[in-house]
């Protein structure tokens, strides 16, 4: 009857390391990137950041729409493009002409109408975790990247419900697997209790 824990976050430095061991310039990195950029300024699910369409793009509303088609919970939403998101799909339109199709294009034999695939992103997220010595945390993967999301919200706001509505979850309940202690917060809050008390 043991609970299994949630899986962990990546934490902000690791995040950009991450970013920094692949190369949007590369032919064969540039869709890692992407997507891993997209996992982290958006907080949405890897399956809707690798179905992501160019019609789901409105430059200019600057948003993104995330289809149900693609949402583990069903649920289409639109929200807000972050900066980085906007260079990430400024790197993908160069790749690939935009306008149209896939954000993230599969490639090799028969992928011409396929996104970028899943196991092909876990690979490209390994190896980034290998060459930016990133430790490799079991489960982790995209999820991590959602968790960080919620996270960074929260501390900004102090509010758990802005931060599940910013990676799309609307079960409030599920705040305690996506918001992880944070313990170098906590030791930057007790200092400044500290402080004000001296």
């Amino acid at each position: 009857d043991q609970l299994t824990a949630s899986p962990a976050e990546y934490r902000d430095s690791e995040f950009k390391a991450l970013l920094a061991a692949l190369r949007p310039t590369h032919g064969a990195q540039w869709r890692a990137w992407v997507a891993l950029t997209l996992c982290g300024t958006q907080g949405a699910r890897q399956g809707a950041v690798l179905h992501l369409r160019w019609e789901d793009i409105d430059w200019t509303a600057s948003t993104v729409t995330w289809r149900r088609a693609w949402d583990k919970t069903g649920t289409e939403r639109t929200q807000p493009m972050r900066e980085a998101t906007k260079v990430a799909l400024r790197v993908a339109e160069g790749w690939t002409g935009g306008g149209a199709g896939w954000v993230l294009p599969g490639y090799g034999r028969g992928a011409s109408d396929a996104p970028y695939t899943i196991q092909a992103l876990w690979g490209a997220l390994r190896r980034a975790e290998q060459r930016s010595g990133v430790l490799r945390v079991p489960r982790r993967a995209g999820h991590g990247l959602r968790r960080l999301l919620a996270g960074e919200v929260n501390d900004l706001t102090g509010n758990a419900k802005l931060a599940m509505d910013a990676i799309g979850d609307r079960d409030i309940r599920q705040a305690d697997r996506y918001l992880k202690p944070r313990a170098d917060r906590l030791r930057e809050a007790f200092e400044a209790l500290d402080g004000r008390d001296a």
